[in-house]
């Protein structure tokens, strides 16, 4: 990732997992449901706003980041017993790659992150 929020040029695949925009999750949500999928970001902070409000499920924690393109996406949601303390420590605008599941929730399509590389 490049220094300064610089838009990424990231492949549409890397070790077999395609990857995924904010905007495509939010638009093609539907036709990528229980897809396994990798995000290019940044990120922004942990957030357990749409924990509560969406998800309803406390064995997660919610972490808003901007994806390739800059596009702000808030629902990636990352187990809270394995990367809960790393999450809570990172400085804004850390570079990461997030891989999981596509899901939705209550006609909302969120990232079920299962890693997060830096």
């Amino acid at each position: 990732m490049e220094a300064g929020g610089a838009r990424l040029k990231v492949p549409a695949e890397v070790n077999g997992i395609r990857t995924v925009t904010a905007k495509e999750i939010e638009t093609f949500g539907g036709d990528i449901v229980g897809q396994r999928r990798q995000m290019a970001c940044r990120f922004i902070e942990v957030s357990d706003t749409w924990v509560r409000l969406l998800l309803r499920d406390d064995r997660y924690v919610g972490l808003m980041v901007t994806d390739e393109k800059g596009t702000i996406f808030q629902y990636s949601f990352a187990k809270k017993d394995k990367y809960g303390k790393e999450l809570v420590d990172l400085k804004a605008g850390t570079g990461m790659r997030l891989i999981g599941t596509i899901a939705i929730v209550d006609a909302t399509y969120v990232f079920l992150v299962e890693e997060i590389r830096r």
